[in-house]
């Protein structure tokens, strides 16, 4: 999410007023939600490498933030914001289906809970990192 509120300013940098950066978080939202229903559902398909999905969609991620700053009309950072969002909503569900199907049945419920208080630390101790970067006179 931290991405997210960086290309909001950037988008302000550019003079994009703030009601069409908010429909960009709308879009996002809406194409994670989506493609998470669909990552879920292709992931279960038999002979689909899961690890194949997730590093695919972290390439997307990472590209698609590397790639914002080229970005200056509202239509191309819109298509950037939704490709983000596809990625993210693949990252999610993929992330989900590898921790539960690399643990045995007798490890997948304390494993599960484990991978996801490390992906809260990581979520709650990243904004304030990123906070404190941006804050850092030049």
């Amino acid at each position: 999410m931290a991405i997210l509120s960086t290309q909001a300013r950037y988008c302000q940098e550019r003079g994009i007023d703030a009601k069409r950066t908010s429909m960009m978080y709308f879009w996002n939202g809406i194409t994670s939600v989506l493609i998470r229903a669909l990552t879920g559902y292709v992931c279960d398909m038999k002979g689909v490498h899961l690890k194949w999905i997730m590093q695919t969609a972290v390439f997307i991620a990472g590209a698609t933030a590397a790639l914002s700053t080229l970005l200056y009309s509202y239509k191309q950072l819109l298509m950037c914001y939704v490709a983000y969002g596809v990625a993210d909503g693949a990252i999610i569900s993929s992330m989900n289906i590898l921790a539960m199907t690399t643990l045995s049945a007798k490890q997948r419920s304390q494993g599960f809970g484990f991978f996801h208080f490390c992906v809260a630390i990581a979520l709650a101790v990243g904004p304030p990192f990123g906070g404190m970067w941006l804050l850092i006179p030049d």
